[in-house]
């Protein structure tokens, strides 16, 4: 079903004399598809997908405002299967989906990602609104960097809802006297009452 252009078939555009723009755009067409699912509502196939394998979901719709593409929800589903829905509040990984919503143009409808289709571009839009929902997908797999640094606000997160406001929290804290150059930081100090 897929087709791809090889380097023999690029070659061969070339020394036939044949337009190899138009043979790309031909081949690039070949492998996107859409199908009518209703009035105003389109699926687009496209051989980008998550790492998981599953396709990308990619539905064009049409309502008062214009044309639009949208997930219908799909990516934050998709998500949910290996992450808690409270794993997503955690700003780490937030402040990424955020970013990406904001660098890609699109909107978050309640879990619904779409992406407004302007002056007719929907080849734009669509490498545009495909590139946000991977980099979106990729949150579950944070470097270890990241994922460190998330496990960490997460621990943080956990200890700030179950210990009393009436105790001071300090993180990374060390013992004045027995540990005065902080040679064996504790990662989390909480004061005693009383």
């Amino acid at each position: 079903m897929l087709r791809a252009i090889s380097f023999l078939s690029l070659e061969s555009m070339a020394t036939n004399g044949n337009n190899i723009e138009l043979e790309f755009r031909r081949n690039l067409a070949e492998v996107v598809e859409i199908h009518a699912m209703g009035p105003d509502r389109y699926g687009i196939v496209t051989p980008m997908a998550f790492d998981d394998g599953d396709l990308l979901p990619l539905v064009l719709r049409k309502d008062e405002q214009g044309w639009y593409l949208t997930d219908e929800g799909h990516t934050f589903l998709q998500l949910t299967y290996e992450l808690e829905e409270a794993d997503f509040r955690q700003p780490t990984r937030r402040d990424i989906v955020n970013k990406n919503l904001s660098m890609f143009g699109l909107e978050n409808r309640n879990g619904e990602l779409i992406l407004r289709v302007e002056n007719e571009k929907l080849g734009d839009a669509l490498y545009s609104f495909a590139q946000a929902l991977v980099k979106i997908d990729d949150i579950r797999y944070l470097s270890r960097e990241h994922a460190r640094s998330t496990f960490i606000e997460d621990v943080r997160q956990m200890v700030r809802s179950i210990a009393s406001p009436k105790r001071q929290i300090e993180y990374d804290w060390h013992d004045p006297v027995i540990d005065p150059k902080g040679n064996y930081p504790v990662d989390c100090k909480i004061n005693g009452t009383g």
